[in-house]
């Protein structure tokens, strides 16, 4: 058996887009998570430790856009399809990006993480003030814990797909 992960990967299409544009996202390596880590806090040392200064969801955020998306056709302004760089990334719609980074975090669970606490995970926090407070040692943080130490940011896992693979918002209630 293969100690290695396969490029394992996924189409996704939101039923906003026009037909022919899709993302097709990644799953994440050991090091992509390893980035992703060092992504996401900033640290200094304070009498001879490590400290956690602050938790950096937005830069977290970007880099896993830019490692979850192995291409996509997904058209610019003039109508033509752009490369999936760290511009275009910037340069999405808040819904669309909220989107593909839903569907990769749902693409790339944290070990342990069961399908319900990944589809409520973060959705009570969107400000990131958990994760702040857990930065300044005001709430439990989950390092430590025997798992990776990452927490994707993220809202919502899958959502309702046609047999196409397209993305279907749940119903509000």
């Amino acid at each position: 058996m293969s100690q290695f992960i396969a490029e394992d990967t996924r189409i996704i299409q939101a039923d906003w887009w026009d037909e022919d544009e899709q993302v097709v996202i990644r799953r994440f390596t050991w090091g992509d998570r390893q980035e992703l880590i060092q992504a996401a806090i900033d640290t200094d040392i304070v009498d001879g430790q490590p400290r956690i200064n602050e938790m950096q969801l937005g830069r977290m955020n970007l880099r896993i856009m830019e490692l979850g998306i192995k291409s996509w056709t997904l058209k610019g302004p003039e109508g033509k399809v752009v490369p999936p760089s760290r511009n275009w990334i910037y340069r999405l719609d808040e819904e669309t990006g909220n989107f593909i980074l839903r569907e990769i975090n749902a693409f790339n669970p944290r070990r342990g993480r069961s399908a319900e606490e990944q589809i409520s995970f973060r959705g009570d926090d969107r400000d990131g003030s958990v994760e702040r407070q857990r930065a300044a040692g005001r709430a439990n943080a989950n390092f430590g814990d025997g798992g990776d130490g990452l927490e994707l940011a993220g809202t919502e896992s899958d959502a309702a797909r046609d047999s196409g693979g397209r993305h279907h918002p749940a119903e509000q209630t």
